[in-house]
C-alpha cells in the first residue's frame, strides 16, 4: 500500500488539492483496502459496489459522507490506477436538497464578541465579510511576516500556516460561548454574508462575483434563506374579494327581513 499511497498523493499534489483533502481521500483508500483486507488496486467493481451497500445499510453513513468515500475511490482508480472504465461503478448517491444554515445577524454579532482573541475574531470577521478595516488593525497588533494568520509550533506563534483545523475551531468555540445552537461551520458564515446582503438589497450578479460562483444557478439559493424575499412574496389570495355561498344566503336572508 505505501507504493500506491505515494502514487496517489503526488497526483493529488499535482492537482494542487488541499492538505485536508488529500489526508481525507487517503484514509477513505485505506479504509476500503482493510474492509476486504486486501491491496486496493487488487479489488474491483463488485468490491465497490458491496463497499457502498455496506456504507449504507451498516454503517448506516449519510449519503454526503458517502459521497466522499466515493470521490476518493473515483481519484484512486482513474486519476491514480488510470483505470477510466471504472468511472460507470462508482456512481455518486442522490443528495437530499438541504438549504445551509445561516445565521441572523444578531447571532452573527454574537459570534464575533464571543471570540476567544482578537486572531480568531479577524479570521470569523475575514469569513463573514472582507473585513478590511478590522485587518488593518490586526495588521498592527500580530505584525505578522509570510503569513496573515500565523499557525503555532510547540505552543509559540510561529511564522508558518495555520492547522485546517484552526478556523473551524474558532467557530465552534465562538459558538459555544455565544450560546449559539445551530451547527456552525466556516461556509455558515459565508452563506450568512450573502444572505445578508441580499437582504440588504444587493442584487444577486453582484452577489454572484463576490462569493466567486461559476453559475448563478448556485447563487439564487440564498432567495430560499433571505427572509426579507420570503416575506416579501404576496399571497395571491389575498389579492381576491371571495364572498363564501353562505354568506350570500345569509346577507339574502338578512336583506328580506
Amino acid at each position: 500500500m505505501t507504493q500506491l499511497r505515494d502514487r496517489m498523493l503526488e497526483e493529488l499534489e499535482r492537482r494542487n488539492y488541499a492538505p485536508g483533502t488529500a489526508r481525507a481521500y487517503l484514509f477513505a483508500v485505506k479504509q476500503f483496502a482493510e474492509h476486504f483486507h486486501r491491496a486496493p488496486d487488487q479489488l474491483g467493481a463488485e468490491h465497490i459496489r458491496e463497499y457502498q451497500l455496506y456504507l449504507f445499510r451498516e454503517r448506516k453513513l449519510a449519503a454526503k459522507t458517502v459521497s466522499q468515500r466515493v470521490a476518493a475511490l473515483r481519484f484512486f482508480f482513474v486519476k491514480t490506477l488510470k483505470r477510466h472504465h471504472m468511472l460507470e461503478h462508482l456512481p455518486f448517491p442522490r443528495l437530499p436538497e438541504k438549504l445551509p444554515t445561516v445565521l441572523s445577524r444578531d447571532e452573527v454579532g454574537r459570534l464575533l464578541a464571543a471570540s476567544a482573541n482578537r486572531l480568531h475574531r479577524t479570521m470569523l470577521m475575514t469569513l463573514y465579510s472582507t473585513g478590511v478595516r478590522r485587518l488593518r488593525g490586526y495588521w498592527r497588533w500580530m505584525k505578522p511576516k509570510t503569513f496573515l494568520f500565523p499557525g503555532v509550533v510547540d505552543g509559540w506563534r510561529a511564522d508558518v500556516p495555520i492547522s485546517d483545523k484552526t478556523v473551524w475551531f474558532a467557530c465552534q468555540s465562538a459558538a459555544r460561548a455565544a450560546g449559539i445552537e445551530k451547527h456552525i461551520s466556516p461556509h455558515c458564515l459565508r452563506h450568512s454574508y450573502a444572505t445578508h446582503m441580499l437582504e440588504a438589497g444587493m442584487d444577486l450578479r453582484t452577489i454572484q462575483v463576490l462569493l466567486g460562483h461559476a453559475s448563478l444557478d448556485h447563487t439564487t439559493v440564498y432567495l430560499h434563506l433571505s427572509r426579507r424575499h420570503m416575506d416579501a412574496v404576496p399571497n395571491p389570495l389575498d389579492t381576491l374579494a371571495i364572498t363564501t355561498t353562505a354568506e350570500s344566503r345569509r346577507d339574502g336572508r338578512l336583506r328580506k327581513r
